[in-house]
């Protein structure tokens, strides 16, 4: 069961970081960008 709980919040970061990173390509604010992608990067390394 903590599986599919752990699962499904590492969906829901991935989908809003997603749809952030996406948000501030189109705005170009490269600071906020560059932490998104940083984060990102982060939570995929450690949700392996």
């Amino acid at each position: 069961m903590c599986t599919v709980i752990g699962n499904a919040v590492s969906y829901y970061n991935f989908a809003i970081l997603s749809r952030l990173l996406i948000k501030y390509e189109v705005s170009e604010k490269a600071e906020t960008l560059s932490i998104i992608t940083q984060t990102h990067q982060r939570l995929s390394d450690t949700s392996i």
